[in-house]
């Protein structure tokens, strides 16, 4: 398997690198988050820590469907962690907004992150780790 990681280009060791943080990612935040959350709601719920959004808007920004994005909505709202509200401007959209709760819960995910990155950190140091977070965010469109 090793021989197979070194022949990878670099957006094979992004996306392997991806799929491995994920898989760590989630397993920490099943040992500390109060309810079990989908990938997907917890990106929902990053993206509208940030800035309240409309169901539709998330959708595009997660790369998923409507109906993906409503069903992920509809679970956080049935856990409290956000609260779906109509639009001033569209009457045809709905605004994600985070709860207290929600907020909280991000605040639990935002510690597994740190925890994920001081793993990095311990295996490639904390400098390597800053220049890869800056370089990775240069990339970015």
């Amino acid at each position: 398997m090793q021989a197979f990681y070194e022949a990878l280009l670099l957006p094979d060791v992004i996306s392997e690198i991806h799929k491995q943080q994920r898989i760590q990612l989630m397993e920490i935040a099943h040992e500390i988050l109060p309810a079990h959350l989908s990938e997907m709601e917890l990106y929902l719920l990053a993206l509208v820590n940030y800035q309240s959004m409309s169901i539709s808007e998330s959708s595009r920004v997660m790369g998923i469907s409507r109906q993906a994005a409503h069903k992920s909505a509809r679970h956080l709202e049935e856990l409290s962690f956000i609260q779906v509200e109509q639009s001033q401007h569209n009457k045809r959209d709905k605004i994600i907004v985070l709860t207290e709760q929600g907020r909280e819960l991000y605040h639990y995910m935002e510690e597994a992150k740190r925890r994920v990155e001081a793993q990095m950190a311990e295996k490639i140091g904390v400098e390597n780790v800053q220049k890869l977070r800056e370089s990775l965010r240069s990339l970015i469109v």
